[in-house]
């Protein structure tokens, strides 16, 4: 290891070429800050286990028309919910939730919440504390129970400001009185990131009991917490077994026979993973082109310095401590690169927000420390290659050599120039690559902005809305309702026409809706989107 002496000599001998430092060390600063980079962000998504107790052990529960089909895996029918939790072998608990939009009145100005509906094991699964009160009784996840509510730390710390005596009081919840029975911590429902969930109230106080026995409708999200020493592959067999008697049991409906599991993680990560394993491998790249480029320039510094290595290996000096006054000088050059490359590194996060808008966790990523320790490794790695192979060219000449070479009496180093060639033709190499991905990268992201949406979109807005299921609990009374607040927008100033739907255009929740050909027995699937007779006109979409 290089002592205080060497680290002196090193900080002597890098402020006489301030050129060649700075040059080295912003080139390094680039390739270790996107590394660091893109590192955090794999890391946080794919390395580290979620916030959960024994995270490994939660899974997310889907069903499928037949085992092992991953293009028909859809959500879970309310009555299908209910037979796994009561007949599985495989869950310590199984858990479902489904969200809604939520009005949300007294204690201050009506406000427009976000909040879940869940089934009163679903803190169990995730074994989440509130931060006040209690999680949900079972007796409260009951049709007909007494309301109550969880709030979210956010939410009371905004709207309440974390007043301690809000348990036992009673809020507004789309028109409906509901008791607070606990505050629950930021981060403790794995949707709050996507959904920003404000609250929660419990599954069958939410869903009527007529649609609780639905199986032909798939809008549950199901989770489960595995017994200890039950495997995913065994869970699924035994789901599978449940859903073999339930559809015997209802052959004539539009009931899937199988059922299919993914880890928690693995749900939540989905199709980033291989981008993420993409982008790190193309910083990588980049950090290799940096490291061929700073050895190439190391080595024409070294071969400037052969009459001073060949004066110290004259004077007694030794190989092995030539070699370590050289790591040295690599080692110094890639930590104060390194330190460079953190800032580097968060300048890449917001590049990253700005290209991955579609990934909200990456607005909370931090450089953590396991990220710190990653930068550190690649920046005495990096810095301890680029200085001691091109040092290792040089000192391992005999001392008579590098005499001759210092004198200029040498015809020149041949070995050196190829390896200065071998370094080129890397460097080239790997730039083509980059360039070659990167102008597919860009075509690929430049393309959708030229597509056609099939809509239009210029002068137009959309408002969401939702209706207090205490109030509205007929098809007419809501359909009533959207036809007076079309009519009287259409009646406004400046507007020229409006229209009912859902979901909107490209909002990618729509309904499923299956049919049977006439010809045979084969159900097939559509997706449906609930309009009204202004839709086309308002978003100018051309009847074939």
């Amino acid at each position: 290891m290089p002592s205080f002496k060497d680290l002196q000599y090193t900080l002597r001998t890098l402020r006489k070429s301030p050129t060649f430092t700075c040059v080295v060390i912003l080139t390094m600063a680039l390739g270790i800050g996107a590394n660091t980079a893109v590192f955090s962000i794999v890391y946080a998504l794919l390395l580290r286990p979620l916030p959960y107790q024994d995270s490994a052990h939660i899974v997310r529960l889907f069903e499928a028309r037949t085992p092992n089909d991953g293009s028909s895996m859809s959500g879970v029918a309310p009555a299908n919910f209910l037979d796994w939790k009561s007949q599985n072998r495989a869950f310590e608990s199984v858990a479902a939730s489904v969200g809604f939009h939520y009005n949300l009145t007294g204690a201050g100005s009506p406000e427009h919440v976000f909040g879940n509906a869940v089934s009163a094991e679903w803190f169990a699964v995730l074994k989440a504390h509130p931060l006040l009160g209690r999680t949900f009784l079972a007796e409260e996840d009951r049709a007909g129970a007494a309301p109550a509510v969880l709030l979210s730390e956010n939410l009371w710390r905004r709207r309440y400001q974390a007043d301690p005596s809000i348990l036992g009081k009673t809020l507004g919840v789309n028109g409906d009185a509901f008791t607070v029975v606990g505050v629950m911590p930021a981060g403790t429902d794995f949707n709050e990131e996507r959904q920003n969930v404000e609250l929660w109230v419990p599954l069958q106080r939410q869903i009527r009991p007529d649609r609780m026995m639905w199986r032909d409708s798939r809008f549950l999200e199901v989770i489960a917490r595995l017994k200890p020493g039950v495997t995913p592959v065994e869970a699924t067999e035994d789901l599978n077994r449940v859903m073999r008697g339930i559809h015997g049991e209802h052959p004539g409906a539009d009931v899937f026979g199988a059922a299919a599991i993914l880890p928690l993680q693995k749900y939540l990560t989905g199709d980033m993973q291989s981008t993420l394993l993409v982008s790190l491998g193309t910083v990588a790249l980049v950090l290799l082109v940096a490291c061929a480029n700073i050895a190439n320039l190391m080595l024409v510094r070294m071969t400037g310095r052969t009459r001073e290595l060949a004066i110290r290996m004259a004077l007694g000096a030794t190989t092995a401590r030539l070699m370590r006054q050289l790591a040295a000088e690599g080692v110094c050059l890639g930590v104060t690169a390194g330190l460079l490359g953190l800032g580097v590194a968060l300048a890449g996060k917001k590049l990253l927000l700005f290209l991955l808008p579609w990934v909200p966790e990456v607005a909370h990523i931090e450089i953590s420390v396991p990220a710190l320790l990653f930068a550190l490794a690649i920046s005495i790695l990096t810095g301890m290659i680029f200085g001691l192979v091109p040092a290792l060219l040089v000192v391992r000449s005999r001392l008579q050599d590098l005499l001759r070479r210092s004198s200029g009496t040498a015809t020149g180093d041949t070995r050196g120039r190829y390896v200065r060639h071998a370094l080129a033709i890397a460097e080239i190499a790997c730039s083509l690559v980059l360039l070659a991905g990167t102008g597919l990268l860009v075509r690929s992201l430049s393309a959708p902005q030229h597509v056609s949406l099939g809509f239009a979109t210029d002068h137009r807005i959309a408002v969401r809305m939702s209706l207090p299921r205490i109030k509205y609990q007929t098809d007419a009374s809501v359909v009533d309702f959207y036809q007076q607040v079309s009519r009287k927008v259409r009646a406004l100033p400046g507007v020229d026409d409006a229209a009912v739907a859902y979901p909107l255009p490209m909002d990618g929740g729509h309904f499923s809706l299956t049919f049977t050909l006439l010809s045979g027995k084969q159900l097939n699937d559509a997706a449906l989107r609930l309009i009204d007779s202004r839709y086309f006109p308002v978003t100018a979409i051309p009847l074939l």
